[in-house]
């Protein structure tokens, strides 16, 4: 689908109203132009939050990440409760980063009832060097304990990372990091062995459903969040039903078959794989 297309399918499935936010959002993304959409609509405890939209950019980085910052500035013009902390960001995303190593960008929304509650969202696709890798972990705010496991984790260097800011428009802000892996890599097995002492064969047989994943560590490393981009999708879902059946992710899933699932992520909690209870879904779809 188009771009309009896939807006006005994605709107009208979950009567979405284009509030002057949404509206502030898509006008300053039609000025950046040559963008791809992507839809979302995430699961948390049985509540559906579908008002998620990311845009996908491939080129002109800087002066887009430029455009993307006076927008969040725009957002805070119009509601003097709205702050957005670019703090974190700034010291990550400094004048000595090297944009030579960024492969996507993506910039996103995510409107809640609560608007203290909504996020903007900044997230590049990277290849990070070692040093390049290592101040990410240090300016990022994350805990040596954090950094520690993540340097030491062989599967997740050398590799493409998923870098996003998450600014929640209550003024926090998250850094998560998501090392990008390839079915390819599974078929090696000194890699496929280390991946076994991280996760158990009910989480890598997802896995190998899927062309590529990107693996997310919580902050306080008692939980992973992996994003599936399964090579058939339905198939794929079939799967994560025979763990756990979850009736309002099938729901909402049914309401949006008639469309191109052929690009897809679906993200999901490696403990609640574990535990046989998934209850927290991202689903994303272009």
């Amino acid at each position: 689908m188009k771009n309009i297309e896939k807006y006005i399918f994605h709107s009208t499935v979950f009567k979405i109203l284009k509030t002057h936010y949404l509206h502030l959002f898509f006008k300053n993304i039609e000025q950046m132009g040559d963008y791809t959409l992507e839809c979302s609509f995430k699961i948390e405890n049985k509540a559906v939050y579908p008002c998620r939209f990311n845009v996908w950019f491939n080129h002109d980085y800087i002066n887009r990440l430029k455009a993307a910052l006076t927008l969040a500035k725009q957002f805070e013009h119009v509601n003097d409760h709205i702050h957005l902390s670019f703090d974190q960001f700034k010291g990550v995303v400094d004048a000595n980063f090297d944009f030579s190593k960024v492969r996507r960008l993506v910039l996103g929304i995510d409107f809640r009832s609560n608007l203290k509650d909504s996020r903007f969202k900044i997230w590049l696709v990277m290849d990070p060097n070692d040093s390049s890798l290592a101040k990410i972990l240090a300016c990022g705010g994350f805990s040596q304990s954090y950094q520690h496991f993540f340097l030491n984790q062989s599967v997740f260097l050398n590799r493409s990372l998923l870098l996003g800011f998450d600014f929640t428009f209550n003024g926090e802000n998250q850094l998560k990091l998501y090392p990008v892996l390839f079915q390819r890599d599974l078929r090696n097995q000194v890699f496929l062995k280390e991946l076994k002492k991280i996760f158990t064969s009910s989480v890598i047989n997802l896995m190998l459903l899927c062309d590529r994943f990107h693996i997310g560590i919580k902050e306080n490393l008692k939980d992973f969040i992996i994003h599936f981009h399964p090579k058939n999708p339905r198939q794929f879902i079939k799967t994560v039903n025979t763990i756990n059946r979850n009736d309002v992710f099938n729901r909402v899933i049914n309401q949006v078959n008639d469309a191109d699932l052929n690009e897809i992520f679906i993200s999901l909690s490696n403990a609640e794989i574990l535990n046989r209870k998934i209850e927290s879904i991202n689903f994303y779809y272009m």
